[in-house]
């Protein structure tokens, strides 16, 4: 009979599994997800434009497993996915092999194994993991599932509970044009003064309501020390059920990075809708403008409301000018905004918390992988992530 470590010996040599763990993992068992753990309130007031949290999207993606199992068939690779999936921003696995999949190089410096007998031991070399260290690997209750589409939880408030598309995507933040609140209105008032010798306008502007604040819908998973149960397998150890921990840093992380994309998106409002307000809102304060020619007045004007708004404002002193709703203009910009935070923040990496290879219970027929948890998010100012030229 091969043993477990000529087995691995083999399956390294030969890029083939260990057969024998197929007849020691036994019948595969059920298990919760895991401690629900506390949800936390991120600011999702009006805020100005500091640092926060995040948006980067996993991707389901496997390795095909290289030769064949012995004493068990070969597991199917996990399908691929493309990037950024859904109408969120997420903190979530990259989605490669050692994300998801947590290949070999993806072990967590405390990797254990632990057999049949009991025993405990560390690849390579090193002592065992006391027993009351090990995981005790679905043992807590389920947590809740968000099973929606496109949105997670009322204004103001966020929803914890393991993202239905995790391990993929740990957190998500939800950005809906038709959820914002009204925009600015541009109100001219023209005047026609008829003096002895000439034709003379003066126009002036009204003054608005402060746009309201705006609040997203943010979904955040919680910590876990147990595991939640997936369906994807782990390659090393494809016939084993799988679990992904997910530790108290892990999920501060998490949350952290979801407060920052709710931060860039308050940068956003801010410029784009609240100092637009206070540029109407300045101007009307003023006597207008007289001459004329009521366009050339009434853009004179739009020119004074844009001043303070850089890059941005140059971008809708047309829409600002010919006056009425700026609800287009702002959704532009908001939209911008999002995509400044998805990019900068999801598409470089800076949101991705890797899958790593945790424990092996081969006595119980549990594999566990652990989320990342030394890896805060990058401290990115949303002031350098969304701005006036941003939103140009």
């Amino acid at each position: 009979m091969v043993s477990k470590q000529q087995g691995r010996d083999a399956g390294q040599r030969g890029g083939a599994q260990a057969g024998d763990r197929g007849a020691e993992a036994g019948p595969a068992r059920a298990a919760g997800a895991g401690n629900a753990a506390r949800a936390g309130q991120l600011g999702l007031g009006r805020g100005g434009a500091g640092g926060g949290g995040g948006f980067g999207w996993g991707a389901a993606a496997g390795a095909a497993l290289e030769g064949e199992e012995r004493g068990a068939p070969r597991a199917a690779a996990p399908t691929p996915r493309a990037h950024g999936r859904g109408a969120g921003a997420h903190a979530g696995a990259c989605g490669c092999v050692q994300c998801v999949g947590g290949g070999g190089s993806a072990r967590h410096p405390d990797f254990r194994e632990v057999y049949a007998d009991g025993s405990s031991a560390r690849p390579g070399g090193g002592p065992g993991r006391a027993p009351a260290d090990e995981p005790q690997l679905g043992a807590g209750p389920a947590a809740p599932t968000f099973g929606g589409q496109g949105e997670a939880a009322s204004a103001g408030a966020v929803t914890t509970g393991k993202h239905p598309d995790f391990p993929e995507v740990y957190g998500q933040t939800w950005f809906a044009i038709p959820s914002l609140p009204a925009a600015p209105r541009v109100r001219f008032t023209v005047e026609k003064n008829i003096l002895p010798w000439k034709e003379d306008y003066t126009v002036k502007v009204s003054p608005v309501a402060e746009p309201a604040g705006c609040s997203w819908p943010v979904l955040c998973t919680p910590e876990n020390n147990d595991g939640y149960k997936i369906d994807a397998p782990q390659p090393e150890y494809p016939d084993l059920d799988h679990y992904v921990i997910v530790s108290s840093s892990a999920a501060e992380h998490i949350m952290a990075a979801e407060d920052q994309h709710v931060q860039d998106l308050d940068a956003g409002w801010l410029i784009a809708a609240i100092h637009l307000a206070d540029g109407i809102n300045r101007v009307a304060a003023g006597e207008g403008a007289s001459g004329a020619d009521p366009s050339a007045l009434q853009s004179a004007l739009a020119e004074d409301i844009v001043s303070e708004l850089g890059a941005y404002g140059q971008t809708i002193k047309g829409a600002v000018a010919s006056g009425g709703s700026m609800e287009s203009p702002v959704a532009t910009a908001m939209t911008k905004a999002f995509a400044a935070s998805k990019t900068q923040r999801d598409s470089t990496g800076g949101h991705s918390f890797p899958l790593q290879l945790y424990t092996a219970h081969v006595d119980q027929g549990k594999v566990a992988s652990m989320v990342t948890d030394d890896k805060a998010p990058p401290a990115t100012a949303s002031s350098a992530v969304v701005n006036t030229d941003t939103l140009a």
